[in-house]
C-alpha cells in the first residue's frame, strides 16, 4: 500500500473515532440542557437518584479539561480540576469510571442515517432495537492521558491524572480533609460530603482563578452546607440579571433514558418519605428528633420529613423549617411525625426526659409553660 494512501486511511480512522467519543454523542435532556447553558459560577444539581445528576456533572468537567467547553470559561490547557466524593468507593467507582470509563450512557445507530448517537429508550423504535444498543465511548478520550498516579489501581482509584494538554485531575474522599494553597480551576463534589471543611476550603481555592464549581447530589442528609446553597439559589432566582449560584432540580420521571417499568420497579422499593427524597429530590428539612433519656442533640438517631414540593413559595417553609429544627430540639414531642406543623401537647405526663427540669439546659431560651 502506498505510503500516501496509508496515511488518508489512518486520518479517516481517526476521524471515524472521534466522531464516537462520549461527548460527541451525548444528548442532554431539557433539565439538562438549560444546565450547561448556565453561566453561574455555583451550580447545584440536586435530584432523585439515577436520575442522571452525575453524568450532568462529569460531561461539564470532561468539556473543561480537554478544552472543549462551548462556553469558554477554561483555560485550553494548564489547568487544575478537583474531583470530591463521599468516599474512596465513590470516587473510583462512579466518579472515576464516569469520566474516564465506557458506559457513561447508551449509543445506538440512527436509521435513517447509520450514525452512531445517543440511546433514548422513550422512543419507540430505539426500545425496539435495544438489544443493538451499545456503551457509550470515555467521556474523557484516552488520546488525552498522559499518565496516572494511583491511590489504589486494583480498586480503580485514581489520585492525579496528568493530560496532554497540562490540565491536572485531582481526586479526593471528603473523609479526608481538604488540601490547602493551591489556586484551581474548575471542582465537583458528588453527593454529600462528610467532612463539612471541603466546600469553604474549595471556595476560597476557586478565587485566584475566577474558577466554577459543580454539587451535584440527592440530599439523602440533608446537610446545611447543601441546604444553604439551595437557599441562596432561591433568593437570587427571584432576580434579574446573571446569577452567581443557581440550581436545578432533576426527577427520576424526567430521565429518559429509563423506562417506565424500571422507574416504577425502583419506586416500589421506597417508602413515602424515601420517595420524597430518592424520587423527587427534595430536601430533608423539616426534622423531629426523638431522643431516648441521656441522648444528646447531635444523635443521628432522627426522624426525618421532607420538604415541600419544589415550585411553591418556598420562604414559608424555609422558615418552618428553621422554626421545627430549633423548637423540636426544646421539646420533641411538639412535633409529630404526620405533618410538618401539626402539635401535641407536651405536658408532665408525655414530656421527654429532656423537657424536665433537671435535663434542661442552663443556656437555652425559658421553657413553654406547655413542657413544664
Amino acid at each position: 500500500m502506498p505510503v500516501d494512501e496509508h496515511r488518508a486511511r489512518a486520518a479517516l480512522a481517526e476521524i471515524l473515532r472521534r466522531q464516537m467519543e462520549g461527548l460527541r454523542l451525548y444528548h442532554p435532556m431539557p433539565i439538562q440542557e438549560a444546565f450547561h447553558k448556565s453561566a453561574a459560577r455555583e451550580r447545584i444539581v440536586r435530584g432523585a437518584n439515577r436520575a442522571g445528576k452525575t453524568l450532568m456533572c462529569a460531561l461539564e468537567v470532561a468539556q473543561a479539561v480537554t478544552g472543549q467547553d462551548p462556553l469558554g470559561r477554561f483555560p485550553l490547557k494548564d489547568g487544575i480540576c478537583y474531583v470530591v466524593g463521599k468516599d474512596g468507593k465513590h470516587v473510583g467507582q462512579v466518579m472515576y469510571r464516569k469520566l474516564f470509563r465506557a458506559g457513561a450512557y447508551q449509543i445506538i445507530r440512527d436509521r435513517q442515517t447509520g450514525l452512531w448517537r445517543a440511546f433514548n429508550q422513550m422512543d419507540p423504535g430505539d426500545w425496539e432495537r435495544r438489544a443493538d444498543a451499545r456503551p457509550s465511548h470515555p467521556l474523557v478520550p484516552r488520546r488525552f492521558i498522559k499518565d496516572i498516579a494511583w491511590e489504589n489501581k486494583k480498586e480503580s482509584l485514581p489520585k492525579l491524572i496528568h493530560l496532554v494538554n497540562g490540565w491536572e485531575i485531582h481526586f479526593f474522599s471528603s473523609l479526608g480533609k481538604p488540601p490547602q494553597g493551591s489556586s484551581i480551576d474548575f471542582a465537583w463534589f458528588d453527593e454529600e460530603l462528610i467532612d463539612q471543611d471541603w466546600y469553604p476550603e474549595i471556595t476560597a481555592r476557586l478565587v485566584d482563578r475566577s474558577g466554577y464549581f459543580l454539587w451535584s447530589a440527592t440530599p439523602q442528609a440533608g446537610t446545611d452546607q447543601l441546604f444553604a446553597l439551595h437557599e441562596e439559589a432561591e433568593r437570587q432566582a427571584i432576580f434579574d440579571g446573571p446569577k452567581r449560584i443557581e440550581e436545578f432540580v432533576i426527577r427520576l420521571k424526567d430521565n429518559t433514558h429509563l423506562t417506565a417499568e424500571q422507574k416504577a420497579e425502583f419506586e416500589a422499593k421506597l417508602s413515602e418519605e424515601e420517595r420524597q427524597v430518592r424520587i423527587e429530590g427534595e430536601f430533608v428539612s423539616l426534622q423531629a428528633r426523638v431522643f431516648s433519656q441521656n441522648t444528646p442533640p447531635s444523635s443521628t438517631n432522627a426522624r426525618r420529613f421532607p420538604s415541600p414540593t419544589t415550585g411553591r413559595d418556598s420562604w414559608p417553609w424555609t422558615l418552618a423549617g428553621k422554626f421545627a429544627r430549633c423548637f423540636s430540639w426544646l421539646c420533641p414531642r411538639r412535633i409529630t411525625e404526620s405533618s410538618p406543623t401539626s402539635t401535641t401537647s407536651c405536658t408532665s405526663s408525655t414530656a421527654m426526659p429532656s423537657c424536665s427540669a433537671n435535663a434542661w439546659p442552663p443556656n437555652a431560651p425559658a421553657r413553654s409553660s406547655r413542657c413544664s
